[in-house]
């Protein structure tokens, strides 16, 4: 697209391209978030929300941003002015778009930015609803993410908002409640960690190892106990 000048303006060929102008007001809405600068960041959406419909330079998502530093209300905003992927959809809670997207032809299989699959996002955020609809859509429920995690949705989910009804759900899916993700953890590992006796007990119903360990020898116990967790480390003694 080609601009006019008006009198007076500087010369076409001087001015930056939108897309540049983009990139650099999301930018700073990507730098307001990663600082927990919500004033700054509802300043930049005000001022300029086309902030909102762009990527930093790695692409990575404002909204899911907002999302990990657990600012919905700005998520919120910010996916007023953007066409959101499955990826933003799946983080959102969002199943209808789940579907229409699908059914449009986006992929399942695919990750985000930072190497996550659809069902993980869904998955480390409760959204049960989006979980069930992923599933019956044949979502991998076993995908391994393509990060540092290198873990897999029931993983997420125990990393997450711990909800249970996601981690059955998975589970009931045919997920491996022996899975081992980075460094050697383990789905028991990270309900140990949180003290999550409920989940435990799901998990060990469904054959977990009360004897993994994780490379560097990290017992179930072992994680239980390193965070104060005492009832808990006794429930895995048996």
């Amino acid at each position: 697209m080609q601009w006019l000048a008006c009198a007076g303006a500087m010369p076409v060929t001087s001015r930056r391209p939108l897309s540049q102008n983009i990139m650099e007001s999301t930018i700073r809405l990507l730098a307001a978030l990663a600082e927990n600068d919500d004033k700054s960041a509802n300043e930049i959406l005000d001022s300029a929300p086309e902030a909102a419909s762009g990527q930093g330079r790695d692409g990575e998502s404002p909204l899911l941003m907002a999302l990990y530093r657990g600012k919905p209300e700005i998520a919120a905003r910010i996916a007023q002015h953007r066409d959101i992927d499955i990826f933003e959809a799946a983080a959102l809670g969002r199943a209808d778009t789940i579907a229409k997207l699908h059914d449009a032809g986006a992929s399942l299989f695919g990750r985000s930015f930072d190497g996550w699959s659809a069902l993980h996002l869904a998955a480390f955020m409760g959204h049960a609803r989006v979980v069930h609809e992923l599933l019956t859509r044949n979502a991998t429920v076993d995908a391994i993410s393509n990060n540092s995690s290198a873990n897999t949705a029931l993983c997420a989910a125990l990393a997450g908002r711990g909800s249970g009804e996601v981690v059955v759900m998975l589970l009931d899916a045919g997920a491996d409640v022996n899975v081992r993700a980075a460094v050697g953890v383990t789905p028991l590992h990270l309900a140990a960690s949180r003290g999550a006796d409920v989940l435990i007990r799901e998990l060990l119903v469904r054959g977990a190892n009360m004897s993994a360990r994780m490379d560097d020898g990290t017992t179930v116990v072992d994680m239980a106990e390193a965070r104060g967790h005492r009832e808990t480390a006794d429930l895995l003694r048996g």
